[in-house]
């Protein structure tokens, strides 16, 4: 099974993607705030107080639309949840620090939410394997070879306490770029795939990949789907950073990114097809899962450019489907976000990791599906944007009646709507009619 190459993530018409990518994130965002009251959690958007010092005015504008997002989908929720349920409401991350961390918190094991103090000083509760690997990573701050320091620059790591068996921590799990192969085609394993809807790539003749093209290079020399700035390829490089040899700017944030932030980069296949990014958390879940119950993922933010001690909504959806629900959660980008497909870094037992991943994946598709068609049902026609009606239709069409685990749809094309880039924060804001700024 191949890619489907659609005009539109839901539809083959010529509908623009865009508002298809809006309205699916928006319900997702809506749906598990729906299914969190459900279970008796509160929920909270978050903010970075420090973002307040540097720019007030931003961050008071920033800080109001989160509010009033906030409490249109408290509304929503209320409705189908009643008055007197949790709540949804904005927030603020714990304060950035040097070795400040989020913590994937395992509760089915008993570990209890750890306080502010924990998530700024970690290293209090580590085994003593752990907090050598935790200080390595805190040391390494700005060292590309041995982590990813750009953007979003956050480094999974596991402690492991165990005392018997494998004791040893891991990390650093640096945020990393994959192919994102035909799903259901094939792989390393024969269960690799199974189960999974195929991705979304735009056919060769959409006018979704003009943007695309390498500057001053012909038609088809384009960015491959997905790639982070990969719609600015026909700018020039931008000559207040380094240009690396490159000719336009999608090509130079590429090698910012590979070059000089230290991302490494899987399975290029060149330019072609889908590209995809695995964040450290999410990488650390899965070995976390593997090592044992006693075990806890951790992320750390380094570099200069990251400091939100904040999860992105899609790693806050798998950390939740997964049972190691985040320390907090913020409605930035998550572009072209991924789970792992196969084993990344495995340990000597690939096989085990392989089953590991296969059956974190299945929880996080049925959470997907969960989660769209219960934001499906609250966002109707009364309270979005009138742009957004046909993407309702169409979204209740392409999930189909019930969840399938042979055909898991809705983890597909939620991750779709990820490699359309946009803030979720606006997302959901323009879906809702808050904002009116063109898609």
């Amino acid at each position: 099974m191949a890619y489907r190459r659609t005009n539109g993530i839901l539809t083959n018409d010529a509908a623009a993607p865009e508002a298809e990518a809006d309205y699916i994130v928006a319900s997702a965002i809506v749906g598990h705030s729906i299914q969190q009251i459900k279970a008796g959690v509160d929920v909270q958007f978050s903010m970075e107080p420090t973002d307040e010092d540097p720019k007030p005015e931003k961050w008071e504008t920033e800080w109001g639309k989160l509010q009033q997002a906030a409490q249109k989908i408290g509304e929503l929720a209320a409705k189908e949840v009643g008055p007197d349920s949790h709540r949804v409401k904005a927030g603020t991350a714990v304060d950035h620090g040097v070795g400040a961390v989020i913590v994937g918190i395992y509760g089915l094991a008993g570990h209890e939410k750890p306080t502010a103090a924990d998530i700024r000083h970690p290293d209090n509760n580590l085994s003593p394997k752990g907090a050598v690997l935790y200080d390595k990573i805190k040391q390494h701050d700005r060292d590309p070879d041995y982590q990813y320091i750009g953007r979003g620059a956050y480094t999974g790591f596991v402690d492991n306490p165990n005392t018997v068996g494998d004791t040893d921590p891991v990390g650093p799990l640096s945020s990393a770029r994959f192919h994102v192969s035909d799903l259901g085609h094939g792989g390393t394993s024969d269960t690799a795939f199974e189960g999974w809807y195929p991705r979304w790539l735009p056919p060769e003749n959409s006018n979704l990949w003009d943007a695309r093209v390498r500057r001053d290079q012909d038609q088809h020399d384009r960015i491959g789907w997905g790639i982070i700035g990969g719609n600015l390829a026909g700018l020039a490089p931008d000559d207040q950073e380094p240009v690396l040899g490159t000719s336009n700017r999608a090509d130079q944030i590429t090698a910012i990114m590979h070059d000089e932030q230290g991302m490494v980069f899987n399975d290029e296949s060149g330019d072609r097809d889908v590209k995809g990014y695995t964040h450290g958390m999410i990488q650390a879940i899965y070995k976390a899962y593997h090592l044992g119950p006693a075990c806890t993922p951790y992320e750390i933010t380094v570099g200069r450019q990251t400091t939100k001690l904040a999860s992105c909504f899609a790693c806050t959806l798998f950390m939740t489907a997964t049972a190691y629900p985040p320390t907090s959660t913020h409605l930035g980008s998550a572009e072209s976000w991924v789970p792992l497909y196969e084993p990344y870094k495995p340990s000597g037992t690939p096989h085990k990791e392989r089953i590991v991943i296969n059956d974190l994946n299945a929880r996080f598709a049925e959470y997907c599906d969960t989660v769209l068609r219960s934001g499906l049902k609250a966002l109707d026609g009364d309270v979005i944007a009138d742009r957004y009606n046909g993407c309702r239709a169409n979204l209740r069409h392409t999930l189909g009646e019930a969840y399938d685990p042979e055909n898991r749809v809705a983890v597909s094309i939620f991750l779709d709507a990820l490699t359309v880039h946009s803030k979720e924060l606006s997302r959901v804001r323009r879906v809702l009619g808050l904002d009116q700024d063109h898609i």
